[in-house]
């Protein structure tokens, strides 16, 4: 998942990631993500943690040369609390 730069900080991934992780906890789905370093905190915020594995890609033409990290991410189904 990746939000266009133009729209990003107005709550589309934030409104995303809710979404999913409404469905994975009513079905009990854990969830397994590759983040680039940017979006982590918010990944973190929902519930997900990092792994311990961190993986480079290597440089190329259609990375404008620069190294990308990625950081595996795991997210355990959580108890869904209901509103009365």
């Amino acid at each position: 998942m990746a939000t266009h730069p133009d729209h990003q900080g107005r709550g589309a991934a934030r409104a995303l990631l809710e979404h999913l992780v409404n469905i994975v906890d009513g079905e009990g789905y854990p969830v397994y993500l590759q983040a680039m370093p940017g979006p982590v905190e918010i990944y973190r915020r929902f519930g997900w943690i990092e792994t311990g594995v961190v993986v480079p890609l290597p440089t190329g033409a259609a990375l404008d040369s620069q190294t990308v990290v990625l950081t595996m991410m795991l997210r355990e189904p959580q108890a869904r609390i209901l509103e009365t």
